[in-house]
């Protein structure tokens, strides 16, 4: 019996031994390669390794306009009269903004408006007698010179003394070159950011390879030595020194 197997061995075709040789050879190379490439697919599927930091660069600044109002008011229980105060008490206002060097140029004078006051009666309900009435106009003074004007506003009650009926407005102090000054300000948070993500990295043995995002966050202008923080951003116009901060989320690569 053993002699016919070897027999029937010996008479297979060379073709047949080849071609099984080679199927076999195949399977492994199949099988190598579904191993490759199921590494490749891991290595690829890796997460890049990233770190998050936050920028800050902060900046003095002092404010290069001011805004300021006052109101004028003639009261009178006729309304002729209560307009002849007004008029007698916007001339003097004009004249002293003028006395104290502030140009026409920077002035506006708003239209007048009229309020009437009405009697009560004995319940203390309004009635429709009119009682008398008050006629108001604003002046507002616009401009450049800011401690200047700052100063002339804090002393223009001084015209009460005058019989003039006025009230004076808290300033507003405005920056107006803040578009240039953000764009100074997103550079140097940036560079904080990086900075920070190069110490964090060294001190955790790896590298910083690239910025891959950065978002600005909102600017705070607050007043001087202000720590006030909002999530809208604050925009401070009672101050006129001010300090801004500028706040940049950055994402970079590790190596």
């Amino acid at each position: 019996m053993d002699d016919e197997k070897q027999q029937r061995s010996m008479n297979l075709p060379s073709r047949v031994v080849v071609t099984l040789r080679a199927g076999g050879i195949l399977a492994v190379a199949n099988i190598v390669c579904a191993i490759i490439i199921a590494m490749a697919y891991v290595h690829v599927r890796q997460p890049a390794k990233t770190l998050s930091v936050t920028g800050q660069a902060t900046k003095n600044i002092q404010s290069n306009l001011i805004i300021w109002t006052a109101t004028v008011t003639g009261s009178n229980a006729n309304r002729e009269s209560a307009f002849a105060k007004l008029q007698a008490g916007m001339k003097t206002t004009l004249a002293y903004l003028a006395a104290r060097h502030i140009p026409l140029r920077d002035i506006q004078v708003s239209s007048i408006s009229t309020i009437a006051n009405y009697k009560r009666d004995p319940q203390g309900h309004r009635t429709h007698t009119v009682s008398g009435w008050d006629l108001q106009q604003s002046v507002t003074v616009t401009s450049r010179q800011v401690l200047h004007v700052a100063r002339v506003g804090r002393h223009i009650t001084d015209l009460i003394n005058q019989g003039v009926q006025i009230d004076s407005a808290a300033p507003q102090y405005i920056y107006t070159r803040l578009a240039s000054l953000k764009l100074t300000m997103l550079a140097a948070a940036t560079r904080d950011a990086k900075d920070r993500a190069t110490q964090i990295a060294d001190n955790g043995g790896a590298a910083i390879s690239r910025l891959l995002d950065a978002t600005m966050g909102v600017m705070q202008i607050d007043p001087a030595y202000s720590t006030n923080v909002s999530w809208q951003g604050n925009d401070d116009t009672t101050s006129y020194k001010k300090v801004v901060i500028a706040v940049v989320h950055a994402d970079f690569l590790l190596k």
